[in-house]
């Protein structure tokens, strides 16, 4: 059995070189890991070298059609197509690779254990058929709090809840899977399958959603169900290119933006007619973080509930050079 990996990189510095020594530490797997650079301002390839990794690197300007086992494949786009954007050419290329069996996309700040591929790998034996896998992400700051395992959507305000986030994972046990609506998108175990019958991940969000949406286009198909894999587990920074809340930092501008935005196309696509209430719940999101004194993103916040533009102060964090938006 064999597992593409695909990372999507984008100004992530130091974080990407140790999320590549945590796969290249891994046990028991065989996995073809392939970075998908998404526009970065910063020499990616300079980052990687830097990190120990040049004798492993293995560039290209076109879509790789094989991976040697051990080898880092650095496909540099040269223009940020946004989250899924990227994701997507990474999953192209790997649905062209005939012996890679399964494609697990990891965002470039965390860390998998060594053991937590192996564990992905089982499990996905064990079910045989499956549309995607989840495992538990803890935060990078302090790896006994859960980030996630998986999470719901609610169908009125289009709020997406991480289950059991922020609790101790000693203590806390797995959701059951029936209860999860969506994988979180920092940990993904997709199968082969799943990309055949639903297709690619959607890309008109640029950030945020994009799992969510994707998981939810599998229907009730018993062949495309969600499972969770509990001893895949991996530590998640968080926010290292946009921003996000995480423990140790507010949540930034270009964040709110995209997640009010993001917010309101799901749930048009979705649910319709609840689009008054998600409405009402992001315009208390912006009065939130204004008495929460973070007026920057209290008004961006307000631009994506609109629907207007992405603000030019905060266009030139995604780079100019830009798809999707």
């Amino acid at each position: 059995m064999t597992t593409g990996v695909v990372l999507v990189a984008f100004n992530t510095g130091p974080l990407l070189v140790d999320c590549i020594h945590s796969l290249l530490s891994s046990r028991g797997a065989d996995l073809r890991i392939l970075v998908v650079d998404n526009g970065s301002s910063e020499d990616t390839a300079a980052v990687l070298a830097a990190g120990g990794l040049s004798d492993r690197l293995a560039r290209y300007d076109v879509q790789p059609d094989n991976i040697d086992p051990g080898t880092v494949a650095l496909w540099s786009l040269g223009v940020n197509h946004g989250f899924a954007g990227g994701v997507n050419h990474g999953l192209r290329s790997f649905m062209g690779m005939a012996d890679v069996d399964y494609i697990w996309i990891l965002n470039p700040d965390a860390v998998a254990l060594p053991d937590t591929a192996a564990a992905l790998e089982t499990r996905a034996r064990q079910l045989g058929s499956f549309g995607i896998i989840g495992g538990r992400v803890c935060y990078g700051a302090d790896q006994n709090i859960i980030q996630s395992d998986g999470g719901r959507v609610n169908r009125w305000t289009g709020i997406c809840s991480l289950l059991n986030n922020r609790k101790q994972a000693d203590q806390t046990a797995f959701p059951d899977e029936g209860d999860v609506d969506f994988v979180f998108g920092a940990h993904m175990f997709v199968s082969k399958k799943f990309i055949q019958k639903v297709g690619y991940m959607p890309e008109e969000y640029f950030l945020y959603y994009e799992e969510t949406d994707w998981c939810l286009r599998r229907g009730d198909d018993p062949e495309l169900r969600l499972y969770l894999a509990p001893d895949a587990v991996v530590h998640h920074v968080g926010g290292a290119s946009i921003g996000s809340k995480t423990t140790t930092q507010a949540v930034s501008p270009l964040s709110s933006y995209f997640m009010a935005r993001s917010r309101m196309r799901f749930m048009r696509r979705y649910h319709p007619r609840a689009l008054p209430f998600a409405f009402a719940y992001t315009a208390a999101k912006v009065v939130q973080l204004l008495v929460q004194r973070n007026p920057g993103a209290a008004m961006a916040c307000l631009r994506g509930l609109l629907g207007l533009p992405v603000p030019s102060t905060l266009r030139a964090k995604i780079g100019t050079n830009t798809v999707n938006v």
